[in-house]
């Protein structure tokens, strides 16, 4: 199997041949050939809304003395401070959530597997998975223009077990993602057709 050259860091959103990685249900001799997640892209509205939420306490406080100059000198510091780092304290937070959903959300391609683990919350994980040897048809979607821009989109794999579909979404060069499930299928004797966002056959 011919794979891109990319850092094996498990860190990213586009990796081949990472190191050290392992998963639930994983299979002694199998291999991750790549490992994805959605397009670090994906994550700037979230981003945007943290760094918003981190100016609220410096607007709020601007727009209180602006209408009720005297406000501030009521309030005890101290109180004022605590309160403060608490509100920095849940943005933090939310900010930590956003950033492990994303980073355990993975899409893992093995040389025997397509896996799908999807965390929707901390406590609570999607977790589907079909036989290379069942994959029928996959297809790639790049639409909008910021997905072409990044180069990054939907793959769609449609298969003969009874998890009939599977989606990677908004990972990046999933013309190439595509290319690789299809060379895999076709090395392990399978038939396979394989689209891109044009709908042309590959």
């Amino acid at each position: 199997m011919h794979l891109p050259k990319t850092s094996r860091s498990a860190s990213g959103s586009f990796v081949a041949s990472p190191e050290n990685v392992h998963f639930e249900q994983q299979y002694e001799n199998e291999s991750v050939y790549l490992l994805l997640r959605p397009h670090e892209i994906t994550n700037v509205p979230w981003v945007i809304s943290v760094f918003v939420l981190f100016l609220i306490p410096l607007i709020g406080s601007g727009v209180i003395i602006s209408f009720f100059p005297a406000f501030f000198s009521s309030v005890s510091p101290f109180y004022a401070f605590v309160l403060f780092l608490f509100w920095n304290l849940i943005v933090l937070t939310y900010a930590f959530y956003r950033y492990i959903i994303w980073f355990f959300s993975v899409y893992l391609i093995t040389n025997s597997r397509l896996v799908d683990i999807d965390f929707m919350g901390l406590f609570h994980k999607d977790y589907s998975e079909t036989d290379v040897a069942n994959v029928q048809d996959v297809t790639s979607k790049v639409s909008g223009p910021v997905q072409v821009m990044f180069n990054y989109g939907l793959v769609y794999v449609q298969t003969a077990s009874e998890m009939t579909e599977i989606e990677f979404e908004d990972v990046p060069q999933p013309d190439v993602v595509t290319k690789i499930i299809g060379d895999l299928v076709r090395e392990q004797g399978g038939l396979l057709q394989s689209k891109s966002q044009s709908g042309n056959i590959k």
